[in-house]
């Protein structure tokens, strides 16, 4: 990134090439796609990804995820880590999962995967007091657990977000506006549907 000074925690120096690579192509989805690719590498973990808040329907969405496709993932506000990092702003690292079962186990049957252990860590909004979304890390390997240097190193990754976060923020309030849109008008399409077979047929005076 351009004029800014990149000082990454030595773990997380693999990635500074991507980041200083952004201001040249401006291209968000490959900064992002890579970040999800090589942070389970240098993080020593199973799987990474990344979610944005919907606050008009109080949801979370998958925008870049190991091993899904983009979008793949919609889950409630409620009930989930992301959601939960998300509404509050606190980083945190949780082994019980007890708290988060039930969508836990939807996110099983849709993906195959079994989440062991989470670490999640906010993506601050560049331009407010909010968060914009959630950064979130599975199952570390080598049979460790999730520290505190974890969490910091995965903060300290997000303070380079700024400007393609502000770019992916655009680019996702512009998809959730067309996806309102789209459900207006199929709303609109049942409706008349309706009407066309249950109300009787003006067949004109007689």
């Amino acid at each position: 990134m351009a004029n800014q000074e990149i000082n990454l925690p030595e773990r997380l120096t693999p990635l500074k090439g991507i980041i200083e690579n952004f201001h040249q192509d401006q291209q968000v989805k490959h900064f992002f796609e890579e970040i999800i690719q090589q942070l389970p590498v240098v993080m020593a973990v199973e799987r990474c990804s990344l979610f944005l808040h919907d606050p008009v329907n109080q949801r979370i969405m998958l925008q870049y995820g190991t091993g899904l496709l983009e979008r793949e993932l919609t889950l409630p506000m409620a009930g989930s880590l992301a959601g939960d990092v998300i509404q509050t702003g606190i980083p945190r690292i949780v082994e019980d999962l007890t708290p988060f079962e039930t969508i836990q186990n939807e996110v099983k049957q849709m993906t195959g995967f079994q989440t062991n252990t989470m670490l999640c860590v906010p993506i601050h909004h560049p331009k407010g007091n909010c968060c914009a979304g959630a950064i979130q890390l599975l199952n570390p390997t080598d049979n460790r657990r999730f520290d505190i240097q974890d969490l910091n190193d995965l903060a300290a990754l997000t303070l380079y977000f700024r400007p393609p976060i502000e770019e992916l923020i655009q680019q996702h309030l512009k998809f959730l506006q067309e996806l309102e849109k789209k459900k207006k008008k199929d709303k609109a399409g049942l409706v008349a549907s309706f009407l066309s077979k249950w109300l009787p047929v003006n067949s004109g005076s007689k």
